[in-house]
């Protein structure tokens, strides 16, 4: 019973972190868009801000630069996407349905986008840099890479579980 309430407990975390994503993908949409309507000489002249701040010109001319908005969009999108897979899994488990296809096909599937975090986290630094502002450039995100590894390998130990289940049934 307690693994229920567990379960019940992760499923609703990656629900309000799934929220959480979606609301940052709000903020950065209207952000994005609303800094295209804005004077940055005015901004710049009356908002006090350190050198390397976010406020210096070239930065929030990166950040309103449409290539930067997809940037951080896109890894947002990914991460709505890996949360609702996350809580799915833990519904099943909730749900006692452990061994069932569609959990490994799911795990597979966010170690697939974890993976692809990797690269793809470095994309909003990377059009930064494209339109003229330098940022820290990470190419590949390590920790990302090894978390899809260790999940993918997690889906291939219960892929194995649900064939000595489906054996373990036919065994009279």
């Amino acid at each position: 019973m307690k693994s229920k309430s567990l379960f019940g407990l992760l499923q609703g975390l990656f629900t309000i972190g799934m929220g959480i994503m979606i609301a940052g993908v709000a903020a950065v949409t209207i952000f994005g868009v609303g800094m295209n309507f804005v004077n940055l000489d005015f901004i710049t002249e009356n908002v006090q801000v350190e050198a390397n701040g976010i406020g210096t010109l070239e930065n929030l001319e990166a950040l309103r630069s449409p290539l930067t908005i997809l940037a951080v969009l896109l890894v947002f999108v990914i991460l709505i996407v890996v949360f609702r897979l996350s809580g799915k899994i833990f519904k099943e488990l909730k749900n006692d349905n452990l061994f069932v296809g569609e959990n490994v096909v799911r795990l597979k599937q966010v170690a697939l986008l974890v993976g692809s975090l990797s690269i793809l986290s470095s994309l909003p630094s990377l059009a930064m840099n494209y339109v003229g502002v330098t940022s820290e450039l990470y190419m590949f995100d390590i920790g990302y890479f090894i978390t899809a590894l260790i999940i993918f390998a997690f889906a291939k130990v219960w892929e194995r579980a649900n064939e000595i289940a489906e054996e373990n049934e036919f065994t009279i």
